[in-house]
């Protein structure tokens, strides 16, 4: 509650351009915040994607008794 009160004196001495200017300083450290998480799942995505291209995710159509794809085991509960 202390810091609170810190806080909104602290604002209170601040000029509306200051206090625009704090928020879009804010913006724009989580915007970069977000863009180094970014970056960082794309050099991960990077360095599993040789796993991922090498095993063969694909299904077979066999497996399929109809045209209908969709229908299946759960006809049969």
């Amino acid at each position: 509650m202390i810091k609170l009160k810190k806080l909104i004196l602290e604002q209170n001495k601040k000029s509306k351009y200051e206090l625009l200017m704090d928020l879009i300083n804010d913006f724009l450290e989580l915007r970069d915040g977000f863009d180094t998480r970014m970056n960082n799942i794309e050099k991960k995505l990077k360095e599993l994607k040789p796993q991922l291209t090498s095993m063969d995710t694909r299904l077979n159509p066999d497996d399929f008794n109809s045209l209908d794809h969709l229908t299946g085991q759960d006809e049969n509960i």
